[in-house]
Order: structure tokens, then sequence, then C-alpha cells
């Protein structure tokens, strides 16, 4: 992301941000991408403002060009008037991509649509278009309980015994299963449904996700945020819960991924309920850097001290930076009085940011760690 990181920093830079802040923002951006040297920043909502920096300049480069076109983060839509202009857009569009980003287009996602067709495609992924008429009354009773807010949350307790028939197993596990009963299973699609039943924090489709999560790894994200806020309303048993997603941390797909392995241990992390603390922390010394975060995490909620304490020692030989904030906020999970005297012990080694997490971790307690500066450079 060599070339993309240079554009974002000009555009901030132009955008009158402090210098102090542009430069935090680009080595956080290579510190997040040193493995890559193209690509545009695109993944969880708050990248988007980065990607929009980034393709800036391309957009400028389009319009003086005299296209007519659209983009939302990285998808580009040209409109032109027949088959000859649309090769000469292409074309237009690689070249200034290369110039500016050494950035290439990808060959599975660029296409030539007649206008019909290309009517036809986006009509069928507006998010208003219900699959079937279970999906419309869902979407209805979501909206009508929210204003249309996306944002807003429902509690089930609200909600009638009508509405919650709306909700039932049943139907959620029906209409999710039409949807990876398709040839090509619509995960944009199913993403925006499954962020929908996380507003209402409807229990029905618990027990289908769990037995599906190889097929719905693509959206693995959404998914745990769905389990996150549906589980504590979940009648079964929880324990089961937990068990299912232990063992799909040894499923192929999550294995050869660290981010797949964090997100499902963040669910175990978010609802220690769920009681395998032991199977997670017993993964700890193979683990990705990443997912080590996420086990530090679990072994705090879950009050194991006692293991917590036995990694003390690795805190200034052998965690990352971002390690080590993850284990100085498990540390609430071992005796206070304990806590204290080993943050005593390591202040002196801490960095500024270590200590503000101490300090979010133990809100009451008076700890005795020194002068805390953060100075730019």
């Amino acid at each position: 992301m060599g070339e993309c990181s240079e554009v974002i920093e000009r555009q901030l830079e132009a955008a009158g941000l402090p210098d102090a802040a542009t430069k935090v923002i680009k080595r956080f951006l290579q510190g997040l991408t040193d493995k890559v040297s193209r690509g545009v920043p695109v993944g969880p909502h708050a990248t988007h403002i980065f990607a929009e920096s980034a393709l800036d300049p391309t957009d400028r480069s389009l319009l003086s060009h005299g296209y007519d076109f659209c983009r939302y983060v990285d998808d580009f839509h040209i409109f032109v008037s027949g088959e000859d202009a649309a090769a000469g857009a292409l074309y237009d569009l690689a070249q200034i991509l290369d110039n500016q980003q050494r950035l290439i287009l990808q060959n599975d996602k660029t296409q030539v649509l007649p206008a019909a067709e290309f009517i036809r495609l986006a009509e069928s992924m507006l998010i208003d278009r219900p699959v079937n008429e279970q999906e419309g009354k869902i979407l209805k009773l979501i909206v009508k309980k929210t204003g249309g807010d996306p944002y807003r949350d429902i509690a089930l307790t609200d909600l009638t015994e009508d509405e919650l028939s709306i909700l039932s197993k049943d139907v959620l596990e029906a209409l999710l299963g039409h949807y990876l009963a398709s040839a090509k299973v619509d995960y944009p699609r199913l993403s925006w449904v499954l962020r929908r039943l996380t507003q209402v924090g409807a229990p029905g489709a618990v027990d289908f996700v769990l037995s599906r999560i190889t097929t719905l790894s693509p959206i693995l994200g959404p998914v745990a945020r769905y389990l996150m806020v549906a589980v504590p309303n979940y009648s079964g048993d929880k324990h089961s819960v937990g068990e299912h997603l232990v063992r799909a941390l040894d499923l192929p797909v999550v294995k050869k991924s660290p981010y797949l392995q964090a997100v499902l241990l963040d669910v175990l992390a978010t609802l220690p309920a769920l009681d395998h603390v032991d199977s997670v922390t017993a993964r700890y010394a193979a683990a990705d850097p990443l997912v080590r975060r996420e086990i530090l995490r679990a072994a705090g909620a879950g009050g194991r001290g006692d293991w917590l304490r036995d990694r003390r020692s690795e805190f200034s030989n052998g965690m990352d930076a971002w390690t080590r904030r993850a284990f100085v906020h498990a540390t609430t999970a071992m005796p206070v009085e304990e806590t204290r005297y080993w943050l005593d012990t390591v202040r002196a080694r801490m960095t500024a940011l270590e200590k503000l997490v101490a300090l979010a971790a133990f809100p009451h307690e008076k700890l005795k760690l020194g002068e805390i500066s953060i100075v730019s450079d």
C-alpha cells in the first residue's frame, strides 16, 4: 500500500489535518499493511474515509475525462453510450489507477453490461426488496420499531406475542436457509439481514448459524455480532453454543485465518457465560499475536487470574505492543492488590498508552503509574 498511503497523506494534508495527526494515520496504515505493497484500505466502516481520500484523485481524473460515473468505496460504475465507449472507459480507468497508485482492476469484478441488465442487477440488490413474505414482515417490524434507524436496537421485551412470532425460530431458519440454498449465495444481502436481526437480538437463528459456520465464513463478522447480541436471549444450552464456537476454531477455513479465529474468540471473550475459557487458553502458545489478544480478553472476562499470572513474565519479553495492552486490561481478573503490585514493578517499562489502558481497566483504583505524557514527533 505504499503509493496509496502516500496519496492519503497528501489528501489529508490538503484537507488541513495537522501534520502530527497525518503522520500518525500514515504510520497506522503502514503498520497494518506492511506486507501489502498495493491496495485501497477497504474493511470496516471506519476505513471508508481513508478509501475515499485515496480515490478522490481518481474521481477527479474521471471527471476531467468527461465521464458520468458513480462510486461506492472502491466500486466504480461508469455510464457510457455504447460498447465501444465502454471499452475506452475501462482503458482510461485502468490507466488512471496505474498512473496514480499502481492499482489494477480485478478481472472477476469488471464487466460491461447493457443498461437494461445493469438496472435489473441494481434493483435486485436494493435492501428494501425482501426475498419472500416472511422477510418482508421481519423488515417491516424492525423499521416500525426503530423508525428506520439501522443503528437503533430493539428489546425483545418491547415486542408483543404476535410480533415475536414473526421472529420465531422456524421463520428465521427458513429465511436464512432460503438464502443459502441459492446456487450463488448473496452474501452482501445475507450480511445485511443478519445486521437487522442483530438490532432486535432475535435468538431464533442461533442454532442455524452455529451449524453452518463454514458456509457463513465469508460474513463471519456479522455472524459473530449477531451471536453476541442474540445468545443472551437464547433459551438453549449456552455451554453448547461455546462448544460449537471452539470446534469451529479447528475448521480448515478458520485455522488458515487469524482474523476468523479472532472473530470467533471475540464472541467467547464478550460472553463468558459460554464457559469455554480453558479450551481457549490452551491454544495460546501456538496462536498468532492477533489471536493471542482475543485469548487474553477471554481469560480476563472469564476470571482466569491464575492463568494470567503465569503470563506476567512474558509482558517484558515476548509480547508485542497490542498484546501487552490486552494483557494489562485482562489483569482485572487477578486480585486488585496483586495487580497493583505487579503494575508498580513494571511501570518504568510501560508506555503511556499501556498506563492509560490500566487506568481504564481500574477506574475506581488509585494506581500509581507515574507521569503519563504523550508527545508527537
